[in-house]
């Protein structure tokens, strides 16, 4: 299996970090005030992306993702609450953004999330083979799912394994290997989420007020 292409970003302005996603159309703003910290690992491998992005600052991020894609993401660290989409967003809410849904995400204060970027048609299959295309239909018009600590934690525990694999601590993983075997586990986690949340709502019921 090939090894992905990796690139790390240290960075002190919010509009530099907003362009470093490759195919992302993106605009941030801070929200907080301070001196902005952030920094970007991005990575590549054949048919799917990976990133890991942090900031130390609220930011409010509006744009879209690349076309034809879906983007699962989860935070490794959060302080405090966000919202996207206008609904209440914590470490326990893994985001779905395809790239016809515009991205609207106010940041917690503080915040490290890892994202997996791969094409929707393959998830949409995939969601064909366990018979839940409508669920998952569901969970991408609302562009969250709130999933079990427990749940959360083991798929954290998947990210951050990979992390590791792609900063040279865990060599014998093997990055492509790495990448790939967390991607089925985190698109599994996804389509299958709604056996988690049973028939709760997906997203958080608490919505953002008007004036956020």
């Amino acid at each position: 299996l090939a090894q992905p292409t990796i690139s790390r970003l240290r960075l002190r302005d919010v509009d530099e970090q907003a362009v470093s996603l490759s195919g992302w159309e993106q605009e941030y703003q801070q929200l907080s005030p301070g001196a902005y910290e952030g920094s970007v690992l991005w990575c590549t491998l054949k048919d799917l992306e990976f990133f890991v992005e942090e900031s130390n600052q609220q930011i409010h991020q509006v744009g879209s993702a690349p076309s034809g894609t879906l983007s699962l993401a989860l935070p490794l660290a959060a302080d405090g609450q966000g919202w996207f989409g206008g609904r209440a967003f914590d470490e326990n809410t893994m985001l779905a953004l395809s790239g016809d849904r515009s991205l609207d995400f106010r940041t917690p204060a503080t915040l490290s999330i890892a994202a997996l970027v791969v094409a929707l048609d393959d998830v949409m299959r995939y969601a064909g083979v366990f018979e839940c295309e409508t669920a998952v239909a569901m969970a991408l018009a609302q562009g969250a799912v709130v999933l079990p600590a427990l749940v959360c934690q083991h798929l954290r525990e998947g990210l951050r394994s990979v992390v590791r694999s792609l900063s040279g601590e865990q060599a014998a993983l093997g990055h492509g290997n790495a990448m790939a075997a967390f991607r089925n586990t985190l698109v599994s986690g996804f389509v299958r989420s709604e056996e988690h949340t049973s028939e709760t709502p997906v997203t958080a019921t608490s919505r953002m007020p008007s004036s956020a």
